[in-house]
């Protein structure tokens, strides 16, 4: 049986592409994470827009202006991005293929210098890729490769993570120590790596 389940998934998945990114920005009050009825309605756009992809990748990078410190900023960053994510899932978006990222305030387009340059970085970009499947080596490529899921998180909060590969992790607060054993606090950084064999898709 499984013999004729391989060549299944390849005519599934070998399918016209889309070959341009799509993207989308939403915009925040300062000091805040809930998104604006405007900002709801782009994302409802959005996912109907991404509902015609037959696959894709996504990356939601989030921003903030330099009001506040740095430590504050990546944690509300993080919490845009959180928001941003769950929103587009309830509406559809893949649970798999995609990563969240928080900038806070180290990558800003503007300077910073007036309130409307200041609403310009307090934003959360949304950056999808659509997938291609040309040839067997193609899938082989993307079902057996390592795939690496990179995240920034606050460690005194609760966190689901959803990797590359669709993993869904969920990691309650203050679960993380440092070299020295001590609880971690603060903005970390972690990487998940996942690889897959051919027995597990076929």
């Amino acid at each position: 049986m499984k013999v004729f389940l391989l060549p299944f998934l390849f005519l599934c998945l070998l399918v016209p592409g889309f070959a341009q990114n799509q993207s989308v920005s939403v915009f925040f009050d300062s000091d805040k994470a809930e998104l604006s009825a405007p900002s709801q309605k782009l994302l409802d756009a959005f996912a109907e827009q991404l509902a015609a992809l037959p696959d894709y990748e996504w990356r939601i990078e989030a921003h903030t202006d330099n009001t506040g410190s740095a430590e504050h900023n990546e944690a509300l960053a993080q919490r845009r991005a959180e928001t941003v994510k769950h929103y587009l899932m309830d509406l559809g978006l893949h649970a798999h293929g995609g990563s969240a990222v928080a900038y806070g305030e180290r990558k800003q387009k503007n300077d910073n210098r007036t309130e409307e340059s200041k609403q310009l970085n307090r934003r959360v970009d949304v950056i999808v890729t659509p997938i291609t499947i040309g040839s067997y080596d193609d899938l082989t490529a993307r079902l057996t490769g390592n795939n690496k899921s990179n995240f920034t998180l606050a460690a005194d909060l609760d966190q689901v993570l959803t990797t590359t590969k669709g993993t869904v992790l969920k990691i309650p607060a203050n679960s993380f120590v440092d070299a020295d054993g001590q609880l971690a606090t603060g903005i970390i950084q972690v990487e998940i790596v996942e690889a897959f064999k051919p027995i597990d898709w076929i």
